[in-house]
């Protein structure tokens, strides 16, 4: 009988590990970030997986941006940080790297990445009274556009992801990504 409670209790925690291992992935789909994080890297970047093999982690291309918007990783590879500085698309990171990591391209035509207004936690979106990533946006490529109600809005045609918007963000508190929903790099603000 003693055999049959311990095999009975054994079902009853097998039963509440299998119930709470299922509530907790429903809770955590339910509750995670839509926003999955990567690095954006500098301009001219090869692509991710040919990026990491190419790239000496010499830092070069930081000493070189005079914005002081690329810093290194925990491995040491170049990434934009919108809140660190901003992109002006001089290329001196292209001109530095001797790996050929990064690759020369038109600086009139380059783009690394796109803004995305995060409504629920922009200020403008949610109170009256905030410019400030269309202001510093307007004075650069007027990517940037305010509606009747003065919220911020994307126009993803002139938006190069230069991340300028990002460091003047009271609400930015991160760096550039890339994000599944849109495919490629994002910057929020």
């Amino acid at each position: 009988m003693a055999a049959k409670q311990s095999e009975n209790l054994s079902r009853r925690d097998f039963l509440r590990l299998v119930g709470g291992a299922t509530s907790a992935s429903l809770l955590y789909l339910l509750l995670r970030p839509k926003w999955e994080f990567s690095s954006v890297r500098p301009p001219g970047a090869l692509l991710e997986g040919d990026f990491e093999a190419t790239c000496i982690r010499c830092g070069k291309c930081v000493l070189a941006c005079e914005q002081n918007a690329i810093v290194l990783d925990e491995e040491g590879l170049p990434y934009i940080d919108g809140l660190s500085g901003w992109c002006d698309f001089s290329l001196d990171c292209i001109a530095v790297c001797p790996s050929g990591a990064l690759q020369p391209v038109d600086p009139k035509t380059a783009t690394i990445g796109t803004a995305v207004i995060d409504e629920e936690r922009c200020i403008a979106w949610n109170w009256p009274g905030c410019r400030l990533c269309y202001e510093k946006c307007i004075d650069i490529e007027q990517a940037i556009w305010l509606d009747e109600d003065y919220r911020p809005h994307v126009d993803e045609t002139l938006c190069t992801g230069c991340a300028a918007c990002v460091g003047v963000c009271p609400q930015s508190s991160r760096a550039g990504h890339r994000n599944k929903i849109y495919g490629k790099a994002v910057f929020v603000g």
